[in-house]
């Protein structure tokens, strides 16, 4: 237990035994965004949302790692409908267009190539907090009815946008570019553990490439092959990071 001047607690250190693993842990008001040392490995956060004074310091720890999962999204299961069945849609996007940004770019490609009428996309101004029962299943179904999901850059490199596709079989195209701020090209880019577990998506450094990567010609058989490669390969990734998460640990 650490104490300050005024002699009150601001953090406790916890030891927890849970059968062969030992859980050493902080917690308390003092364990904050900038006394997480710059060369820690690895950082485990557990977040309590259940009052008020805990969502405002919860608030503040995602706005500092800049990730906001929001959408409730569903734990999604694999089965042989999601790989064999046609999909009507060659591509998706919901989001927001924020001004002056790649998305913009994004938008105007599909326009001028034709290819918004063979896609979903659903575009807004403004990023909305909260997502309703019916933005979630639009969404939902709009992954499962599309062969890839358009993943522009967000505030942060790496988006949910990404997982959320893999769920269910359509496969990410991703914009490989660095984000402004903290993040390198090099080794520690957001996206390297993607990569270095070989994610079978489809990386883009400028939109302009897009219409080329847009294999409208592929097979059924080909595109059924492609989403089967897609599913395995998120099943397994998932494991290896619960495997490296449990190491962490």
């Amino acid at each position: 237990m650490q104490k300050d001047l005024h002699n009150s607690v601001v953090y406790r250190v916890h030891d927890q035994h849970a059968q062969l693993t030992l859980a050493s842990f902080y917690t308390g008001p003092a364990v904050i965004q900038g006394h997480v040392p710059l060369d820690t490995d690895s950082v485990v956060l557990v977040l309590n949302g259940q009052e008020q004074q805990k969502i405002t310091s919860t608030t503040r720890w995602l706005q500092h790692i800049q990730t906001l999962i929001y959408r409730q999204f569903p734990v999604v299961m694999a089965n042989s409908q999601m790989v064999n069945s046609t999909r009507p849609f060659l591509c998706n996007f919901l989001g927001t267009i924020y001004k002056n940004s790649s998305r913009e770019t994004l938008m105007g490609i599909l326009e001028k190539t034709g290819l918004d009428k063979e896609c979903i996309i659903i575009a807004r101004e403004k990023w909305l907090p909260q997502e309703t029962a019916k933005s979630l299943r639009r969404y939902q179904t709009a992954l499962a009815q599309s062969e890839l999901t358009l993943c522009p850059m967000e505030i942060y490199m790496e988006g949910y946008r990404i997982y959320e596709a893999c769920a269910y079989g359509s496969v990410p195209v991703v914009e490989d570019i660095v984000t402004p701020g903290g993040c390198s090209a090099a080794h520690s880019s957001p996206l390297r553990l993607l990569k270095a577990a070989g994610a079978p998506f489809i990386f883009l450094k400028d939109w302009k490439a897009l219409p080329g990567f847009l294999e409208k010609g592929m097979s059924q058989e080909e595109r059924t092959e492609r989403r089967r490669r897609l599913l395995e390969w998120y099943s397994s990734f998932r494991l290896q990071m619960k495997d490296r998460f449990t190491e962490v640990f």
